[in-house]
């Protein structure tokens, strides 16, 4: 097993990123050390003066690295990010080595992670009361399916266009919940948007289009009858519920 650095950072959309190496690993077992760092630059982040985290414990096996460790909401550091019920951004990077030690401080030199070790995640950093109450008896559901669609492999984002027809519905109705519906296999991490407009025009030509099984958006022989739905009823965005 080889040893691991593991490094959190949480970026707030300015120059600065502040960066937070939370461990290293001893024998690819247990972790000994952490440090707080920001960077303002590309290349290893500085130490912070203040360090605000405290390591509560971290492993690894042979497939996880886990890590608990605790810090303030807000700790008056202008280097640190504050803590809100806020969707965030979250950095990580890790290193299959531990950082190089230096006799004039406890805290290593950090090697580079490559193109490959990092990536990022949109989340909520502070754990929200579960509010959902029952819901009641009467209500009706409607699911918005569509058919099995391949991914390209080599665009970043890709939309898809698909008509569906209002239930049969004789009375005024209110949208009381709504959430992202996906097959168990689908890696939710890919779904960046959903969304539902509402479409004005002709019945029956709309009707047609119901039964299709849609199309790639945005294309030059999408249908001009889809311009007409552009009334934004539902959307749901990455970090949303």
């Amino acid at each position: 097993m080889t040893n691991t650095s593991t490094f959190l950072s949480d970026e707030d959309g300015s120059s600065q990123t502040r960066c937070r190496q939370i461990l290293s690993s001893t024998q690819g077992k247990e972790f000994r050390t952490q440090a707080d760092r920001y960077a303002t630059d590309r290349g290893e982040p500085e130490v912070d003066q203040s360090q605000d985290y405290e390591l509560l414990l971290g492993y690894e096996n042979g497939t996880h690295t886990v890590i608990r460790f605790r810090r303030q909401y807000d700790t008056c550091d202008q280097r640190d990010y504050k803590i809100t019920n806020d969707t965030v951004r979250l950095l990580y990077a890790y290193h299959s080595d531990d950082p190089i030690l230096r006799p004039e401080t406890k805290f290593g030199t950090l090697s580079y992670h490559g193109p490959t070790k990092r990536g990022s995640r949109t989340l909520y950093l502070v754990e929200r009361i579960d509010l959902k109450k029952p819901l009641p008896r009467d209500l009706l559901f409607w699911d918005l399916r569509n058919p099995v669609v391949t991914l390209p492999a080599l665009e970043e984002t890709f939309y898809w266009c698909k008509i569906f027809r209002l239930p049969d519905i004789r009375r005024k109705h209110h949208i009381v919940r709504y959430e992202p519906l996906h097959q168990p296999y689908i890696h939710r991490a890919l779904m960046h948007r959903v969304i539902v407009y509402a479409c004005q025009g002709n019945e029956a030509q709309f009707e047609v289009h119901a039964r299709d099984r849609g199309q790639v958006c945005y294309q030059p022989s999408m249908p001009s009858l889809f311009t007409n739905c552009n009334n934004v009823v539902i959307a749901w965005g990455i970090g949303s519920e």
